[in-house]
């Protein structure tokens, strides 16, 4: 039939893993300072697939909004390996996250139908990076815990910052890396000049150099 449309996948089969199993199946504990590290290389996986997606700030072409960013449509490369002098085991970041389910991705701009309550903005309809960025931050602070946070506790970072030192990685440090960039995840709703690319820049300037 010559009117008929589809699309094939990539079939994503061991070792690679949907966030949300890796949450289910990791054994949290506390002062767990490798964990944190390999969820920030996680997290900055993403982003650097979200500043693909999103485009530059003033450009007209690729600028999405994938609009429902949820342990469930984040897949990793679940295959730590040993590295000499580094405390980063993961593979290289274009192989470590595939971004999945772009059902509902949106041109910037655009009214957001569908969504998953739970990770998304509760007051933002409209699709902008803000939307990803929130959603991701809550992603985050569950793939770090093992806890869903709700939007209350995500409206201050006070509360963000009691949230992570209750599963805190036993270094301050690393605790305030999490802390700042969940909460500038957050604030990216409200605050334009808050973008992914920026972020992607502060976790590799804090952490990876």
């Amino acid at each position: 039939v010559s009117n008929l449309h589809a699309y094939v996948m990539e079939l994503l089969q061991n070792p690679w893993i949907s966030v949300s199993k890796f949450i289910k199946e990791h054994k949290y504990k506390q002062n767990d300072v490798q964990h944190y590290f390999d969820c920030i290389e996680i997290a900055r996986s993403t982003l650097n697939g979200l500043v693909q997606m999103h485009g530059r700030p003033y450009s007209r072409e690729r600028r999405y909004v994938h609009a429902d960013i949820k342990p469930d449509n984040l897949f990793v490369l679940l295959k730590p390996k040993s590295r000499r002098n580094s405390v980063f085991r993961l593979p290289d970041e274009s192989e470590l996250v595939k971004i999945i389910d772009l059902g509902i991705t949106l041109k910037k701009g655009e009214q957001i139908k569908g969504f998953t309550p739970a990770y998304a903005h509760p007051e933002l309809d409209i699709a902008d990076e803000g939307n990803d960025l929130y959603s991701l931050a809550i992603t985050f602070l569950e793939l770090l815990t093992g806890k869903l946070p709700d939007h209350d506790q995500m409206a201050h970072k006070a509360r963000i910052c009691s949230f992570i030192k209750a599963h805190s990685s036993g270094s301050d440090y690393l605790d305030g890396i999490a802390i700042d960039f969940a909460n500038k995840c957050t604030r990216a709703v409200t605050q334009p000049g808050v973008r992914s690319n920026r972020i992607l820049n502060y976790l590799e300037d804090e952490v990876i150099k």
